[in-house]
């Protein structure tokens, strides 16, 4: 990033309505604002232009590679159906050409033309994902608390093709299903998994893979992906539902300082001698008294007591009983035993911040054109999610930069 953007919105003495109340788009919901557009210019930096213009002699159009990319992305910004749709739009509102750049004087770029450039940008997806960073960074430095609790999740991302031919015109495509429901609902395409900050409901990073491919084999790469490119994160908490529950994923997060607030999988808990487990995790002596956390050690593992030599309840079973400290030393034992107590209010309240994930999927769906496209193919597929995702992100920022706080978790598209 060049430079700070500050956006100027301004103030629609007709409508009487309050500076806070201003939309991201015009009153007739056919251009963006003159503040977003500030922080698109904004994330063109030098480089960035360099490296599109390189593009050019492959997508070999009379157009600037930095008019079809601003195109491209406000397409998502404005949540258009498809390629043409936009063009359309293009063609009927003056403004918005002039907002991307274009000679008014000179025909538009044809259908053809941005398919060339999408194809083109889809094998150079480092210069997405380059913006992107800069622009999670950007957001953690304006919006306070951002990544001490994230959570992680998946959802489906359509191909534009048909599992039903002999021949599928996406070989690449494959089958889904949402594991636990109880109808459950195959879906053809792809998958994107999502690593988001549950207090603004923002991305973080994002992995787009194949349907068939297992969400609990990709909790530790989102982390370390996130991990390699931000020095700030150091979550306090990362949670996941069932499908994350893995005694490898718990080590993982516990290695880079984190709690795991992984909800189990509903299997049979192996029975000890001197204690059992219960649905939630929490071992109980043979008394059937729960035993107390009383400490966390890194390498050690976590330490529990018996309640009554800890002085907090009486047992009939003293004399009997064998247990006095437990020590839960091996790492698949993590997921059996969390140092936050399962049973706990405050389980239950992080764990509830998981929602958040789902919000964002669904935003990035209704209002970031997710699931509005026509390719085909892993390439093609995962460029447009990370266009999705950008262009949620760069919204959100242009809002922390105006200083409203209060509406970067509702950052989407608003149409009057």
């Amino acid at each position: 990033m060049n430079h700070q953007v500050i956006v100027n919105y301004t103030t629609d003495v007709t409508s009487g309505q309050n500076l806070a109340e201003q939309s991201y788009q015009r009153r007739n919901g056919d251009a963006i604002t003159e503040g977003l557009r500030a922080v698109i210019d904004g994330l063109l930096d030098n480089e960035f232009r360099y490296d599109l213009q390189r593009m050019k002699h492959h997508t070999g159009t009379g157009y600037l590679m930095e008019q079809l990319w601003k195109a491209y992305m406000v397409s998502f910004i404005l949540n258009m159906d498809c390629t043409n749709d936009f063009i359309r739009r293009l063609e009927e509102n003056p403004s918005l050409t002039e907002i991307c750049g274009f000679n008014m004087d000179k025909p538009l770029p044809s259908r053809w033309t941005f398919d060339r450039f999408i194809i083109s940008l889809a094998e150079q997806q480092e210069l997405i994902q380059r913006l992107l960073d800069n622009v999670i960074h950007e957001l953690h430095q304006r919006l306070p608390e951002f990544g001490i609790t994230v959570a992680i999740d998946s959802t489906s991302v359509r191909s534009h093709s048909n599992p039903g031919k002999r021949i599928k015109s996406d070989p690449e495509a494959d089958f889904m299903v949402k594991e636990g429901s109880i109808h459950k609902v195959w879906k053809w395409g792809y998958k994107m998994h999502l690593l988001v900050d549950t207090t603004w409901e923002l991305p973080i990073a994002c992995e787009v893979t194949s349907a068939r491919e297992s969400d609990v084999a990709h909790l530790i790469p989102l982390v370390n992906k996130a991990k390699g490119k931000f020095p700030w994160f150091r979550p306090w908490h990362i949670a996941a539902d069932s499908g994350y529950d893995a005694g490898y994923n718990y080590k993982a997060i516990y290695d880079i300082g984190s709690i795991p607030i992984i909800k189990m999988r509903e299997t049979p808990h192996k029975q000890d001698g001197r204690y059992s487990l219960d649905e939630a995790g929490i071992p109980h002596c043979q008394a059937g008294l729960p035993l107390l956390l009383v400490a966390h050690d890194k390498k050690k593992g976590m330490k529990y007591v018996c309640p009554h030599k800890a002085g907090k309840i009486k047992c009939v079973l003293l004399h009997k009983c064998t247990v006095s400290v437990v020590w839960i030393r091996p790492f698949w034992e993590y997921r059996k035993f969390c140092s936050i107590p399962r049973d706990s209010d405050e389980w239950t309240e992080i764990y509830s911040k998981r929602s958040a994930v789902e919000r964002v999927f669904s935003k990035l769906k209704e209002h970031r054109r997710l699931n509005s496209h026509c390719h085909r193919g892993l390439e093609k597929v995962r460029l447009h999610c990370l266009m999705s995702v950008l262009s949620l992100a760069i919204t959100a920022l242009s809002e922390a930069n105006a200083n409203h706080i209060d509406r970067v978790r509702a950052c989407t598209r608003k149409v009057d």
